[in-house]
């Protein structure tokens, strides 16, 4: 059975000092915080598509934003951006093997809503901690962060202003086309999270697949600086590693200057996601393949907002995504 349908939103972009992890974080939860949309629509924390963000300061110093979804979610999903210039013992999510300083990473929690400990404690809400992946490169030049976010998920990215960027994400974005264990969730949905790496997205990220040495959105590589994707085993904190498949107009996202006889923007929405090469676990929500575009940039259509592109560079096109407003 189909879940309800998603309605994506750009929340905005944020400036930050260059290089400075804390300034990152601090910028992700000014935009979790807004009360407007980048487009000057409102934005109430808590209901319709924005979430609520909360920060972990330690010794005065920002060190995490965790993120909860306005969906009423009986899972009691909470995700996490951090990072450190101090080395931190955090829980390290396979297949990466080492923890790392100086950049941002990507958790998340099942079952508890309270931060009872640091964010890099093995159990940083006394239950639930899945582990974290990279999700930045290492901090020099980033001044800039983005926001995007779904009633069930979000996506975020750090750059350089002009430049290129990492992201990461995390939420329901897939749907399993299925009820019941194990294809789903007691709610019906399957949750997880994604990461970019401590590599910078390829420009032709689209083209790779699973367990690979990829580095994209949605993709799944073995390496400790590879980009990863996972959903979680239903009924559990296991992570099961999945990447999306198919690739639109080649081996790449399709020409920037491609579009439908009718000039429109064209797009392909029901992408599956395998385990392995083997189990399919579902397709994404309110996202699609696309041309190639930089990132930031709004589709509108007669006027009116109908997505947002999502990829890893803000001057030159790339692959990406289409995140749908609906």
């Amino acid at each position: 059975m189909a879940l309800a349908t998603l309605h994506g939103r750009f929340v905005g972009s944020q400036a930050f000092t260059a290089g400075s992890i804390s300034g990152a974080l601090d910028a992700i939860y000014t935009l979790g915080t807004r009360t407007t949309y980048a487009n000057g629509t409102t934005r109430t924390p808590g209901s319709g598509s924005a979430w609520t963000w909360t920060r972990q300061q330690i010794s005065g110093t920002t060190e995490a934003c965790i993120g909860a979804m306005p969906a009423t979610n009986a899972l009691n999903m909470r995700y996490i951006i951090a990072g450190s210039a101090t080395s931190r013992a955090y829980t390290v999510l396979t297949p990466d093997t080492t923890t790392i300083s100086g950049l941002l990473v990507q958790g998340m929690n099942r079952g508890a809503t309270t931060l009872t400990g640091n964010w890099y404690d093995a159990q940083p809400f006394g239950s639930g901690n899945v582990g974290y992946w990279r999700a930045s490169t290492a901090f020099s030049g980033q001044n800039i962060a983005y926001m995007w976010e779904t009633e069930e998920d979000y996506i975020v990215q750090v750059g350089v202003s002009g430049g290129a960027f990492s992201a990461c994400g995390g939420g329901g974005f897939l749907d399993p086309k299925d009820t019941g264990s194990p294809a789903a969730e007691s709610d019906g949905r399957l949750y997880g999270q994604w990461a970019t790496g401590s590599t910078l997205p390829s420009a032709t990220f689209l083209s790779d697949y699973f367990i690979s040495g990829t580095n994209g959105m949605y993709t799944h590589g073995t390496g400790n600086t590879n980009g990863h994707c996972c959903v979680l085993n239903p009924g559990t904190t296991t992570a099961v590693n999945v990447s999306r498949m198919l690739i639109p107009g080649g081996t790449s996202a399709m020409p920037s200057g491609q579009t439908t006889p009718n000039g429109k923007i064209p797009f392909s929405e029901d992408i599956p996601f395998n385990q392995a090469n083997s189990l399919v676990w579902g397709a994404w929500r309110a996202r699609a393949y696309t041309r190639k575009a930089v990132t930031g940039q709004v589709w509108r259509q007669s006027g009116v907002e109908k997505g947002y592109f999502i990829g890893g560079s803000a001057s030159t096109a790339q692959d990406g995504i289409l995140l749908l407003a609906n």
